[in-house]
C-alpha cells in the first residue's frame, strides 16, 4: 500500500512523543485495573499491563502517554456524545464538538510476543476536521509482512480501516518500533499483520527486522535524527513526515 500524504504531524506533537520517552526502552508505570471499568482483549492478549485514566478538556485537548503508547487529542476534537452518532457510517459526518470535559480510560494489553492491544472507554467519535493520533510501540517481528494499526470493533474482529480510507494509513517513526496513525473514533486497536513484504527486509535501530517498502529511501536520511532529537526533517522545518514510510513488520 502506498504512503498517505493526506495529513502531517506537527513538530510540537513529535516533540511530545520524544518528551514522553516513547522512543526509549522503558515505559511509564500505569495504574492497576479498576473495578468500575473493565475491557476485553482479543484472544492471545492475556497480559493486562495496566490502565490509565485521564481527562480531555475542550479548550486544551490532551497528549497522554499510557505505558508504551501515546494518544494526542486536540482541543475541540471530540464529538458531543449525547448528540453524535457512532458507527462506521458516522465517522466522516459533521458533529457538534463537546464543550464538557471527558474522562477517558485506556487499557493496555500485550500478547506473548509483546505485541500490543489498547482499548479506550468510553466509545467516542472525533470531529472530522480535527486530527487525533495514536502512537503504539510494537513487539518483535520477523520482517515478512507489513503491519497496520487495526481497529477492533469486537474482541474477535480487527480490521485495517485504511483499506477504505487512505487517511488512516499506518506509518513508522524512523527505524523504531513506534508506529502511528490517525484515529476517527475510540474503541480497541492492535497492530495487525498486513500483506506479504514486497520491499526489502532491513533492520530497526534495535536490530529487529522490518519490511522496507519505501522504494530504497528507507528513512536513512532522517531516522537517526528523529530518534536522537525528536525532530523530523522536512522542507519547511516545522512538520514531520515529508516522506513518511508505510509501517511494516
Amino acid at each position: 500500500m502506498r504512503h498517505s500524504h493526506t495529513s502531517r504531524i506537527s513538530a510540537k506533537t513529535l516533540l511530545a512523543v520524544v518528551g514522553f520517552g516513547l522512543l526509549g526502552a522503558c515505559a511509564d508505570s500505569v495504574s492497576s485495573p479498576t473495578a468500575e471499568i473493565s475491557a476485553k482483549a482479543p484472544a492471545g492478549f492475556n497480559t493486562l499491563v495496566g490502565t490509565t485514566t485521564f481527562t480531555w478538556t475542550p479548550g486544551q485537548g490532551v497528549t497522554k502517554r499510557f505505558g508504551d503508547h501515546l494518544v494526542v487529542i486536540p482541543a475541540g476534537a471530540i464529538c458531543d456524545p449525547s448528540s453524535s452518532g457512532y458507527g462506521s457510517r458516522q465517522w466522516d459526518k459533521p458533529c457538534t464538538a463537546s464543550t464538557h470535559n471527558i474522562v477517558i480510560t485506556a487499557f493496555s494489553f500485550t500478547d506473548a510476543g509483546g505485541h500490543p492491544y489498547v482499548d479506550f472507554q468510553p466509545a467516542l467519535r472525533f470531529v472530522p476536521t480535527k486530527e487525533v493520533f495514536l502512537y503504539m510501540r510494537d513487539g518483535v517481528r520477523d520482517g515478512s509482512t507489513t503491519v497496520d494499526i487495526g481497529y477492533c470493533s469486537t474482541p474477535v474482529t480487527c480490521t485495517n480501516e485504511s483499506s477504505n480510507d487512505p487517511s488512516l494509513v499506518t506509518h513508522r517513526i524512523g527505524r523504531s518500533r513506534i508506529v502511528y496513525r490517525r484515529l476517527k473514533h475510540f474503541s480497541g486497536y492492535t497492530i495487525i499483520q498486513g500483506g506479504t513484504c514486497q520491499g526489502t527486509v532491513e533492520f530497526l535501530d534495535d536490530g529487529t527486522p522490518f519490511c522496507n517498502t519505501d522504494g530504497g529511501r528507507g528513512g536513512d536520511s532522517r531516522s537517526g535524527y528523529v530518534v536522537a532529537s525528536g525532530l523530523g526533517k522536512t522542507s519547511s522545518g516545522d512538520t514531520f513526515g515529508g516522506h513518511r514510510r508505510r509501517a511494516d513488520k
